[in-house]
């Protein structure tokens, strides 16, 4: 799937299960030459504050390229469908191609615990390992092997990724990359 949409200078494209590319035309998107300026001096402090972020964006000439996480997944069954929305994903979500992918000490997300403990989702096969956790994660919610009354997707309002703390973290911190004039031309 390719979607384009020329008023906001964004492109996205699937580029596996979970994981979506997106350009992001900065010179469509901040026209006046100042405002460009200012806009390139915050993205590289940006740029610069997560490892991460080698993996996850690229500029290629005018635009910002990134990748994002996106879990609908096209099988159906008798379930209600229910989009879990949320503001933005963090860089190592989506650079483990899985919401919520862990805490930095490679524990399970809170958030899993929680919706499992109100009965909300939980998972036939889980693993101790993160990395294979969030493997199996993956394929249950595509393949609606998991324990819910809903039919679960996933999906964030903001697909550029922030960290999780500090100056440029979550939505706050794409709001102060893009500032007033910008930020509301990328939701």
């Amino acid at each position: 799937m390719k979607m384009k949409n020329n008023k906001h200078s964004f492109e996205v494209r699937n580029i596996r299960d979970g994981i979506q590319e997106v350009s992001l035309n900065i010179k469509q998107l901040y026209s006046d030459e100042m405002e460009r300026r200012q806009l390139d001096e915050r993205l590289v402090k940006f740029l610069a504050i997560d490892q991460l972020h080698s993996k996850i964006f690229s500029l290629r000439g005018d635009s910002l390229v990134y990748l994002t996480e996106h879990i609908v997944p096209e099988k159906n069954d008798l379930r209600p469908p229910l989009l879990m929305l949320f503001g933005n994903p963090a860089p190592q979500s989506v650079e483990s191609e899985m919401y919520f992918a862990s805490h930095s000490n490679g524990s399970e997300h809170r958030i899993w615990r929680v919706l499992r403990e109100v009965g909300f989702i939980s998972f036939e096969h889980d693993a101790n390992n993160t990395t294979e956790r969030n493997r199996l994660r993956k394929r249950a919610l595509y393949e609606l092997t998991y324990h819910s009354p809903f039919r679960i997707g996933l999906a964030v309002f903001y697909s550029m990724p922030s960290p999780s703390s500090g100056q440029w973290s979550g939505v706050a911190g794409l709001r102060r990359l893009f500032w007033s004039e910008g930020f509301p031309r990328i939701a």
